[in-house]
């Protein structure tokens, strides 16, 4: 991890002249900012989408193309798409193909929700089916 926490802040010193909002402050298209994030060492697409999602939602940032944005599709979200009956097997790809049809225009906007739900009520073991606001 420190490995890549160095080499990030590197790659915004070369690259970004040492202002990190440069990333996103010249071109709001959530697709652009994603590939951007991607090529710094260690970023997946799915954390490179939760990076914007964090944007928006801690700093306000406002983004077009959002559709470029998908679902962080981790253990909880899959368990609660596949408890659901939204998907027939416990596969990521399931999940992201799904949240694309549920809101096509910005499937990432499920990611919260459904990892609350995982986290705190929807359990690998002993789930709270009865407390679960999906109920």
């Amino acid at each position: 991890m420190a490995e890549y926490i160095y080499s990030a802040i590197c790659d915004v010193v070369k690259i970004y002249e040492g202002d990190v909002s440069l990333i996103w402050k010249e071109d709001n298209d959530a697709g652009h900012v994603i590939e951007k994030f991607k090529k710094f060492k260690g970023i997946s697409h799915k954390k490179a989408a939760f990076g914007v999602l964090l944007l928006m939602r801690e700093f306000n940032l406002k983004f077009s193309n959002l559709e470029q944005v998908g679902i962080a599709a981790d253990v909880h979200v899959t368990r609660v798409f596949s408890r659901m009956g939204l998907i027939e097997k416990e596969m990521p790809e399931l999940v992201i193909e799904k949240a694309k049809k549920i809101n096509p225009k910005f499937p990432g906007s499920l990611s919260s929700a459904f990892w609350i739900i995982g986290r705190k009520y929807c359990h690998p073991a002993e789930p709270s089916c009865i407390s679960c606001p999906f109920f």
